[in-house]
């Protein structure tokens, strides 16, 4: 079992990781405050050592953190002196061990080394991380270097001496384990030639960008750039070239790196003329660890984008591609979370990403696309098309989107479900070109947003000074973090005019899908069915739309028979 950061694990595979910051409210997990010598005993005389393993942070951070939380909570009216003083908190890693040595436990985790110690995780319990989840440490991390002055740091390296000298130990081993064990001979070319790896993330103009470039793969290759080919669907969405360098072993299981596969790809290449293989996908930022760990020399390229408006739009394809019903919430705390777990990955492997911005006014050139060939290094192809793939529903659209979600269940999708919500999506897409922009997140909520990132910030500048230096990158995230919400609020509780609007725009221009989706409506409404946040409606439907329904039947039917008269 894992200690204090990792719950206790069953049937071979971790479930989950976990920083303990409330030692009394989560009855699945042990609290630390209750690891008591009995509890230890009991390890000792039931479980092989070899079996135990221990997840651990710097001590004063550690402590420091705890701190916070249960200050916030109310659960301590102490000062940090004399919580970090008191004999139960003293060395709680080595009072865990109860003289165990590092040495006699398979694993030993650090907090501060979160994504090495995932890779060794796997190890341990023979996980195939074919799917790589990323942990942000910078939490808290402007509260915790305002409350460790260089008084307490002295204090607590006095106070928990053991703890601080095991958590030492700790970084040696997994840092030696890695070297030696994890650790792979990378994959490479030579000299003369480069890969740049565009990774998204989700949500920052991957269709657009990849929609570009495979409409340009011969000007790119004229330009000395090799860009795999790769599909795209009728509304012009890809998810890129991921099968480049993925692979499944059946349909049914996860994507993995294929290193045989990436190895010819890039053995192909370097007996190409060109000197730069491009790939994107945002599939990619689900298996960083591989790619850091195989392909080190690459160039890594990522957009950062508001973190409100990545929220919406996050918002937007939940309701438009996963059936979402349940309405817009905006967290209490806005931050940067996708930025900061791809850093922390980055920092660990040591890799130096190029850090763009999805934020017009940030970028280098009047569009997303224009800045991405800066990222290439070319200005010998004019960016035309800047048309936006894939983007937001206009507001009666979404609405009336979530309002059909109600009448599917994913996990009995049939195949007539999935063609009505694919050609629903498609109209709603074409539909949502020219609506006007709006937002569901009103202005008090923007402000209390800016000034929760702006305190993130302080923190991200002090965990990773190295990432943020090239570009003006810190400058960049201060300026968008402190940009004016002026987006106009719509209220979805207040919606179902404009969803009628665009209903009776399907119904003019569809009928067959409306036809299907007001007989799903009314037989929802009879069931009295209520789901989280959905509203039991019927779209109206008329005598006159049976019979244009009756007519479209008849016309296609004549065309049918007609074409098959012909053949």
């Amino acid at each position: 079992m894992l200690l204090h950061h990792c719950e206790v694990h069953s049937q071979g595979k971790v479930v989950r990781f976990r920083d303990t910051t409330d030692f009394s409210r989560d009855s699945r997990y042990q609290a630390t405050s209750s690891i008591s010598r009995k509890l230890n005993a009991q390890i000792g005389s039931t479980l092989d050592p070899t079996r135990l393993g221990i997840f651990v942070r710097e001590p004063a951070a550690r402590l420091a953190h705890a701190y916070i939380v249960l200050k916030k909570l109310g659960h301590t009216q102490k000062t940090f002196r004399q919580y970090y003083s008191e004999p139960q908190q003293l060395n709680v890693f080595n009072e865990m061990l109860q003289g165990r040595n590092l040495k006699d436990l398979s694993f030993v985790g650090v907090f501060e080394l979160f994504n090495t110690s995932l890779l060794r995780a796997g190890k341990w319990f023979n996980v195939d991380l074919t799917v790589q989840q990323y942990y942000d440490i910078t939490a808290d991390a402007d509260e915790i270097a305002n409350l460790l002055t260089a008084e307490h740091k002295l204090a607590i390296q006095d106070l928990h001496a053991i703890d601080c000298a095991l958590y030492a130990e700790a970084k040696v081993r997994l840092n030696r384990y890695f070297e030696s064990t994890l650790r792979v001979k990378p994959l490479s070319v030579s000299r003369q030639k480069k890969v740049i790896i565009h990774i998204g993330p989700p949500k920052t103009g991957t269709s657009a960008i990849q929609k570009w470039l495979r409409e340009n793969q011969t000007q790119l290759s004229d330009a000395g750039i090799f860009y795999p080919p790769h599909t795209v669907d009728a509304n012009g969405v890809s998810s890129g070239n991921f099968l480049s360098l993925l692979s499944q072993k059946t349909r049914q299981t996860q994507y993995f790196f294929d290193v045989q596969k990436s190895q010819k790809l890039l053995s192909d290449f370097e007996t190409m003329p060109h000197h730069t293989l491009l790939l994107s996908s945002e599939r990619f930022y689900n298996h960083l660890l591989d790619l850091f760990l195989w392909l080190p020399q690459a160039k890594y390229v990522f957009y950062i984008r508001h973190p409100l408006d990545l929220i919406e739009s996050s918002y937007h394809q939940e309701v438009k591609r996963h059936q979402r019903v349940a309405p817009f919430n905006l967290a209490d705390n806005t931050r940067f979370s996708r930025l900061c777990a791809f850093l922390m990955v980055c920092s660990e492997m040591s890799i130096e990403p190029m850090l763009r911005f999805y934020d017009c006014e940030l970028q280098r050139g009047s569009s997303l696309i224009a800045d991405f060939t800066d990222v290439l290094g070319i200005r010998s192809i004019t960016p035309i098309n800047n048309q936006k793939i894939n983007s937001r529903f206009g507001f009666g659209e979404l609405e009336l989107m979530r309002f059909c979600n109600q009448f599917f269940d994913p996990k009995q999708m049939k195949r007539l479900d999935s063609w009505l919500l694919r050609s629903l999506d498609f109209w709603l897409q074409r539909e949502s070109q020219n609506q006007a922009p709006f937002s569901f997140i009103s202005r008090a909520q923007a402000e209390a947003s800016k000034r929760s990132m702006l305190d993130q910030l302080s923190g991200i500048t002090q965990v990773y000074p190295e990432l943020l230096q090239k570009g003006n990158v810190v400058k960049k995230l201060t300026l968008l973090a402190s940009a004016e919400w002026h987006l106009p609020f719509k209220d979805q509780s207040e919606s179902w005019e404009e969803v009628l609007i665009a209903w009776q725009k399907l119904k003019k221009e569809k009928i067959h899908i409306a036809a299907v989706i007001a007989k799903r409506s009314r037989n929802f409404a009879k069931q009295a069915i209520l789901t989280d946040g959905a509203c039991v409606r019927i779209l109206p439907w008329s005598l006159a739309d049976t019979l244009r329904l009756i007519l479209f039947n008849g016309y296609r039917w004549c065309r049918f028979n007609s074409s098959s008269d012909n053949t």
